[in-house]
């Protein structure tokens, strides 16, 4: 005797030869077997994983590098009370030639000739985060009166911008000039920049701020820098797009007072070079 099969019931058996997985439909919905729903759950996790890593691929690449630093990396080769090393052009990780950094004539100027008593010696370049720092250092170190110390900077920016880096942050300073990945910052891990040391006349270190890396902001090197020196002052934010130093399109040319030491083209002032 033939029995007609239900239109329900045509519908599962070709889906089933097709191949097709087996869900059964019925009216107002469906319902899957237990392999289809592990199947499901299967692919909603490779879908979660698979996300999660291209977030990650997004991280910058200064985030990625900071996942494999530690926060000794950024050590300076010295401890405190102990003699820092002499700055140079040349040199390697253990050391500089010793013969110091050129200033805006030209001229090599050594830290032992420099320092005669306590002295800030700053990490810079021509950034809005740089700038900001010094331009705090100019506001509050006159209240220190006759225990002001000195300022030298080693900075990565270009020569020409000297007088214009003076006038907008008004700080009494020496300003000394390395190339971008100088020796002598890699020495200090001055960069990212800004970052303060702070020696004695005899340039025993007597205390530094973190670098740039650790911290990530500028204002807590500054309000570092102030609570060491005793000042309650606080640093004010960055806030972004701020501008560096720009003096003019002169900048991009090497500078003839500095010859073969000059700064690079591409490394001057607001370029963000040296960070």
């Amino acid at each position: 005797m033939h029995v007609q099969k239900a239109p329900e019931e045509i519908r599962n058996t070709s889906l089933t030869r097709l191949g097709t997985p087996r869900v059964r439909l019925r009216r107002g919905g469906f319902r899957m077997s237990a392999n289809n729903w592990l199947l499901l759950v299967l692919g909603l996790v490779i879908l979660a994983v698979g996300f999660d890593a291209f977030r990650g691929m997004q991280k910058s690449t200064l985030e990625q590098v900071d996942a494999s630093q530690k926060p000794e990396d950024y050590n300076p080769p010295f401890k405190k009370g102990e003699v820092i090393p002499e700055i140079g052009l040349a040199g390697n990780e253990k050391g500089t030639d010793g013969k110091g950094l050129p200033d805006v004539d030209g001229k090599p100027r050594r830290l032992a000739d420099l320092v005669k008593k306590d002295t800030l010696i700053t990490f810079a370049c021509g950034c809005a985060a740089c700038k900001a720092y010094q331009t705090f250092l100019g506001e509050v170190l006159p209240k220190l009166g006759p225990n002001r110390p000195d300022v030298v900077t080693i900075t990565t920016q270009r020569p020409e911008g000297e007088k214009a880096w003076k006038r907008d942050t008004k700080l009494p300073q020496v300003i000394l000039y390395e190339p971008s990945q100088g020796v002598t910052g890699k020495l200090y891990r001055g960069h990212p920049c800004p970052r303060g040391f702070f020696v004695d006349g005899q340039l025993r270190a007597k205390w530094w701020t973190d670098n740039m890396e650790i911290v990530k902001a500028p204002d807590v090197i500054g309000t570092t820098t102030a609570k060491e020196l005793g000042l309650p002052d606080k640093m004010p934010k960055v806030e972004a797009g701020s501008p560096g130093v720009v003096v003019g399109p002169e900048a991009a040319a090497p500078s003839p007072g500095i010859g073969p030491n000059a700064v690079p083209a591409g490394h001057g002032p607001g370029d963000g070079h040296g960070h």
